[in-house]
């Protein structure tokens, strides 16, 4: 449990700038794919 608490805390201090820039340098909005899957004539109605 102490993991759990110690991770929480890091998450917790995290600041706005510090996510946004984490995500500018790892995701790649380019690169990702939309994926649907269902029965769409159901939906339709």
């Amino acid at each position: 449990m102490r993991f759990e608490a110690e991770i929480e805390g890091k998450v917790q201090a995290l600041k706005l700038e510090e996510v946004n820039a984490a995500l500018r340098k790892h995701l790649r909005p380019e690169s990702f794919v939309v994926v649907k899957a269902g029965d769409f004539t159901k939906a339709a109605k």
